[in-house]
């Protein structure tokens, strides 16, 4: 990092409060984690090798700061969805979840990127959050963890996809195995960007088979039949840990 932007970060830092709640499951990441960007890179390439769309759900902070990277996403033709402001739990007022999201809808307004879906920090969610869904007109959330595919949510217009496999079950020697076998029509793979570098070639094996139709989630939510194949971006910078943190 350049010196004039690192003192700048720091006069930045030093004049706003940090949020201490928003550290919570960040500090593995901000120890371990490489250049995230070039994990980006690597991974958008493989997708365009075998010729995948995906679903992008990448935190408000994240795309501001990273407006390059996050229009490349898009314009690679892969979907972007909603993961919250500053990607902290949704554990607080009804009036602060509604700052957050409508902040991090704004961003995406501004990058002319038209968000369909949500996922929230830490998987953190309530009514309250479904109201607002609601209001946002999205086409689908996907915020729990079950087996069973789309699920319509009584009361609400949009559907429920719930995550199937997390990458975190993949970290296993038969982890391709375990993706085929998995691959039944309207599930969805979660994979998190932090830890995407330890399942590249697993995912590139699954890809490779050729055997599973893949898939956006919004494609899925519209009833298309296939695997929804999904990637959570908090930030793509050890320094932007550190300013998601601060209100």
């Amino acid at each position: 990092m350049p010196l004039p932007e690192l003192i700048s970060n720091f006069q930045w830092l030093l004049s706003n409060p940090i949020d201490l709640k928003g550290l919570q499951g960040d500090i593995w990441a901000w120890a371990t984690v490489p250049n995230i960007k070039n994990i980006l890179h690597e991974l958008l390439v493989l997708l365009e090798r075998h010729k995948v769309k995906a679903t992008f759900f990448v935190s408000g902070v994240c795309a501001m700061q990273n407006k390059a990277e996050i229009l490349q996403i898009s314009k690679a033709g892969h979907e972007i969805g909603l993961h919250g402001y500053k990607h902290v739990p949704y554990n607080m007022s009804r009036t602060e979840m509604a700052d957050d999201l409508y902040h991090s809808v704004s961003v995406y307004k501004d990058l002319g990127i038209a968000v369909e879906g949500f996922r929230a920090p830490w998987l953190i969610t309530n009514k309250d959050l479904y109201d607002m869904a609601q209001d946002l007109g999205l086409k689908y959330v996907s915020n729990i963890k079950a087996e069973k595919p789309l699920q319509r949510i009584e009361g609400y217009d949009f559907v429920e996809l719930p995550i199937y496999l997390e990458d975190q079950a993949l970290l296993k020697s038969n982890a391709t195995e375990v993706l085929l076998e998995c691959a039944g029509p309207g599930r969805v793979f979660e994979f998190h960007l932090l830890y995407i570098r330890h399942n590249l070639s697993v995912l590139n094996a699954f890809l490779s088979k050729g055997q599973t139709h893949v898939l956006p989630l919004v494609d899925v939510a519209k009833g298309k039949q296939g695997v929804g194949l999904s990637f959570d971006i908090a930030y793509l910078s050890r320094w932007e840990l550190v300013k998601k943190l601060v209100t």
